[in-house]
C-alpha cells in the first residue's frame, strides 16, 4: 500500500495482482469496503467505533471522505451478458401482446354474439 499526503488530501493506494491471488486470500475490494466503513465511523464490527489515526500523537480528524475503487483492468461490457435479459424482455412483451389480442377478440365475440339472429 502506498500513502500519499498533499494537504488536505490523503491518498491510499491498495493494489492486488489478480494472478497472484489465492483462493483463501482476501479480495482487495472487500478490504477497501470495510476500510471505508471504518473511516466514515460506520464500522460493521462491534467495538470502539471509527478509525483512530494519529499523526505526531494528535488524532487525525476526517472531515470529508471520498473513496474510489479502481480495478487493474477496466470493466469490459459485452452483449453476451445482455443477451439473456434482452430475450426475457422480448418474451414478456410478446406474451403481453398475445394476451391483449386474445382478450380483445374474446370480448368482441361476446358482445357481438348477443345480437346475432339464428335462422
Amino acid at each position: 500500500a502506498a500513502v500519499h499526503y498533499e494537504r488536505p488530501t490523503i491518498q491510499i493506494e491498495l493494489r492486488q495482482n489478480a494472478t497472484e491471488k489465492g483462493p483463501g486470500d482476501v479480495d482487495i475490494a472487500d478490504a477497501a469496503y470495510y476500510f471505508e466503513r471504518d473511516v466514515k465511523g460506520e464500522s460493521l464490527f462491534p467495538g470502539p467505533g471509527g478509525l483512530d489515526v494519529r499523526v505526531r500523537g494528535e488524532p487525525l480528524l476526517v472531515e470529508r471522505t471520498l473513496i474510489y475503487y479502481l480495478d487493474e483492468k477496466p470493466p469490459q461490457f459485452s452483449m453476451k451478458r445482455l443477451t439473456a435479459g434482452l430475450i426475457a424482455v422480448i418474451v414478456v412483451v410478446v406474451v403481453a401482446l398475445v394476451a391483449g389480442v386474445a382478450v380483445l377478440v374474446i370480448t368482441n365475440r361476446r358482445k357481438s354474439g348477443k345480437y346475432r339472429k339464428v335462422e
